[in-house]
């Protein structure tokens, strides 16, 4: 498995999109195809933020997505950069492709000079725990009572 820039892999945006509506498609920011592709191709350009990181097989084949964003939720100034969009295809999952996305995604972020990456989740509190992130507030998000996460990187 390699894990790499979004930018490498254009040619699966369709497919993360797809797999990214699956999962959450009762929630508005996925449940529109198109808008998740152009989210995705902002990721993968030339800007430093907002990045996505593919995971992929040695053939080439889609095994899991991560990506970080500016201003996640806009009613928290204070917590800029967010892990976001952390999948993979539900065949795959427990073989730690997730895991390892999140941990590139942290050491991208950390040298990157960001201080402290934030998540909001309503059911993996205790695997981002066990990665080293915090609870920080609990919160109404996509009409559901979300919590807030905070991993300091510096």
């Amino acid at each position: 498995m390699r894990i790499e820039p979004l930018a490498a892999h254009q040619h699966l945006i369709p497919t993360i999109a797809e797999h990214l509506r699956q999962e959450w498609k009762d929630f508005a920011p996925w449940s529109d195809i198109a808008v998740i592709e152009a989210r995705l191709r902002d990721a993968s350009g030339s800007a430093p933020f907002p990045y996505c990181l593919v995971a992929v097989s040695a053939a080439g084949e889609f095994l899991g997505t991560a990506s970080v964003k500016r201003n996640e939720l806009p009613g928290h100034p204070d917590k800029p950069f967010w892990l976001s969009e952390v999948l993979v295809p539900k065949p795959l999952r427990g073989q730690g492709i997730g895991r390892r996305l999140i941990e590139q995604i942290v050491e991208s972020a950390r040298s990157s000079g960001i201080p402290s990456l934030f998540l909001y989740t309503p059911d993996q509190q205790e695997l981002y725990r066990r990665l080293g992130w915090e609870d920080c507030c609990q919160e109404f998000v996509n009409g559901e009572v979300v919590t807030i996460m905070c991993r300091t990187l510096a």
